[in-house]
């Protein structure tokens, strides 16, 4: 199981610092979660992101005089 800990954790096999995340027996994992010396990280895969859609720009009707009048004018 993994967990993220809150402090310090030393073993003959493995320390790590608190704020990491270890992979641990799942006893082992209980018995610090109890203790309230790790929370448990939750196994997820990464979503796939969605893309945002934009808005299209609006087109006020004095945007568009100001287009008809260039091309008018460019003729």
């Amino acid at each position: 199981m993994k967990i993220r800990l809150r402090t310090n954790y030393s073993t003959p096999a493995k320390t790590a610092r608190a704020g990491d995340i270890i992979d641990v027996p799942d006893d082992e994992a209980k018995d610090l979660l109890e203790g309230k010396y790790a929370v448990v990280v939750p196994d997820e895969k990464p979503q796939p992101r969605k893309p945002v859609p934009r808005p299209k720009p609006k087109v006020t009707p004095s945007d568009e005089n100001v287009r008809t009048r260039r091309r008018k004018k460019e003729e």
